[in-house]
């Protein structure tokens, strides 16, 4: 009895050690898989996270970034800063006047770097055009301007977690201003 035990559990080890194994090697191919779509990714050019920008000057996109990654962190102050550098660095680069106004500090920041970049947006990518159109939705007051055109910016980059985020943060609005706001029951 004590022996088939014995053989019960080497059995069953080795079933794990060959199923670990198998797993090794499928998440090799995973990682190969994903190093080859990371690189053709990069490949593509400049983008916000899958919207692409119109700026391929190196200094122009380094500045991006350094204001995106201090915005995604919530440091708005220092983002604000650095998109004001660029911005007077790059006075041509849409994605620099949308990164502006999404680190305003103001409502006048906002409605002047908004309107920037929508006059400057013929020259930027269809992405960018979309990102400042939709800001200007809130210049004008326009939530289902802005909700057609999150749509769009979406249904054009379907794979831009950038896109789902902008899009998301206009259905949450939309939710916000409907919805009455909760109210604790009286007892």
């Amino acid at each position: 009895m004590a022996y088939s035990r014995i053989l019960a559990c080497l059995a069953a080890l080795a079933l794990v050690v060959a199923c670990s194994e198998q797993r090794d090697s499928s998440h090799q191919a995973q990682v190969d898989e994903g190093a080859k779509t990371a690189t053709d990714a990069a490949s593509m050019g400049a983008n916000d996270g899958g919207i692409p920008l119109s700026s391929s000057d190196e200094a122009a996109l380094s500045l991006y970034t350094t204001v995106r990654s201090l915005a995604d962190r919530g440091d708005f102050i220092e983002a604000n800063q650095a998109a004001r550098e660029l911005t007077a660095q790059h006075p041509d680069f849409v994605g620099g006047w949308i990164m502006l106004g999404n680190t305003a500090l103001s409502g006048e920041q906002f409605v002047k770097a908004t309107r920037q970049a929508t006059e400057s947006a013929a020259s930027g990518t269809q992405g960018e055009q979309l990102w400042a159109s939709i800001n200007m939705s809130f210049v004008t007051n326009d939530t289902e301007e802005g909700l057609k055109l999150g749509k769009k910016l979406v249904d054009t980059y379907p794979d831009a977690p950038r896109a789902w985020l902008v899009y998301s943060g206009l259905l949450g609005g939309q939710t916000n201003m409907t919805k009455p706001a909760l109210r604790p029951r009286k007892r």
